[in-house]
């Protein structure tokens, strides 16, 4: 199975494709999961890192954004692991709790947003 993409345009659905054979039309309405690795409110005083888990089922991430109290975080990317990971740095204090809010948009524009706290 494989998606040709496409969009709707003037009252159809319109795409290109290099391929022939019998194709379907099918609508994402569906967002994305975020399943973090971890639990709201845990601590994370001795670690390094944290991670999330992103998926789409049917037009793939298209964007993520993240941020901590507020501020841009830098998460990585793994595409082989669907997995995203903030290292920690001097930023955020320690001793607080703070709180990620992590936004995924799927290929079809379908968003999802998790709001978690943690201790660091």
């Amino acid at each position: 199975r494989s998606s040709a993409g496409g969009a709707w345009k003037e009252g159809k659905v319109t795409t290109k494709t290099r391929s022939f054979g019998t194709f379907y039309i099918a609508v994402d309405t569906v967002a994305p999961r975020i399943t973090p690795k971890f639990k709201d409110n845990d601590d994370f005083s001795s670690r390094r890192s944290m991670s999330v888990k992103i998926s789409d089922d049917f037009s793939g991430v298209a964007s993520y954004s993240a941020t901590i109290d507020g501020e841009w975080a830098l998460f990585e990317y793994d595409p082989k692991s669907a997995t995203l990971t903030h290292y920690f740095d001097t930023r955020w204090d320690r001793g607080v709790v703070h709180t990620l809010k992590l936004t995924v948009v799927d290929g079809k524009g379908n968003r999802t947003t998790e709001t978690i706290r943690y201790k660091r």
